[in-house]
């Protein structure tokens, strides 16, 4: 499936370009990924590597994301620029781990996933919010300065306009844990987020609800539960009614 010359001409142009001998790849454009989450172009790299068969790339790209990996948390987040305290959230995790997961590192997919089940433990609110982000102590982040940074730390469960996906990724990743480890334990954990989402129905029908579709989908495809392939389908077809008419997808509330 795909196009592997395609593929490879991606990853042949990122190499040149982009990605340096220690992992590393150049600073990305944009203030999102470059303050928020600048790991998170690294994780799909290293996927997308993967899923081409290219290990060289995979693993340096990993072992570049293996020294900004908190030891104990077992999370991923921002990098760190020495004037405030280290963050880790559940959107940079997931994606981290996703890599790492199909790279057959299951000791670092297990650590993140842990993290993950945590954060839903520590909720102060969980039946309004999710909050996403924790400092290195592991204690929770609850208030934010700054308004950009707030639409995707704190997940207003119920309400409009909402970054789903910082629910949604977590769930596609347990997800996939769930089915390459065949651990039961992990179809419990992607659950209780997936009762996150359930809580708004806007939460199957905005445009950051990709994510979401995608772990239901695995969901459906390990269990044959008929309830993950109606949400897969539902937020699927939101996603093209929102479809430009040229395949583009129009920004929508910020995105």
């Amino acid at each position: 499936m795909g196009d592997h010359e395609a593929a490879q001409r991606s990853l042949a142009y990122i190499e040149r370009n982009h990605l340096r001998a220690d992992g590393d790849l150049e600073p990305v454009n944009g203030r999102n990924l470059r303050e928020r989450y600048p790991l998170y172009p690294h994780a799909h790299v290293a996927l997308g590597a993967v899923l081409a068969d290219r290990a060289d790339v995979t693993d340096r790209i990993l072992e570049f994301l293996s020294r900004h990996r908190h030891p104990e948390l077992g999370a991923w987040g921002d990098r760190g620029d020495g004037r405030q305290a280290r963050r880790f959230d559940a959107i940079s995790t997931s994606s981290v781990a996703l890599a790492f997961l199909e790279r057959g590192r299951l000791d670092e997919a297990d650590a993140a996933a842990r993290f993950l089940e945590n954060l839903l433990d520590i909720q102060p609110n969980p039946g309004t919010e999710f909050l996403t982000t924790v400092l290195g102590s592991g204690e929770l982040l609850t208030e934010f300065p700054d308004a950009l940074v707030a639409t995707d730390r704190r997940v207003k469960l119920g309400a409009r306009f909402q970054v789903w996906h910082a629910i949604g990724f977590p769930l596609a990743f347990l997800a996939r844990l769930l089915e390459v480890s065949g651990d039961e334990h992990w179809l419990h954990v992607a659950n209780r987020y997936l009762s996150l989402l359930d809580r708004s129905a806007q939460s199957w029908t905005d445009l950051s609800t990709g994510k979401s579709a995608w772990g239901c989908a695995v969901l459906y495809r390990v269990t044959g539960e008929p309830g993950y392939r109606e949400r897969a389908l539902r937020a699927l077809r939101a996603l093209v009614a929102l479809q430009a008419g040229d395949g583009g997808m129009a920004a929508l509330h910020g995105w």
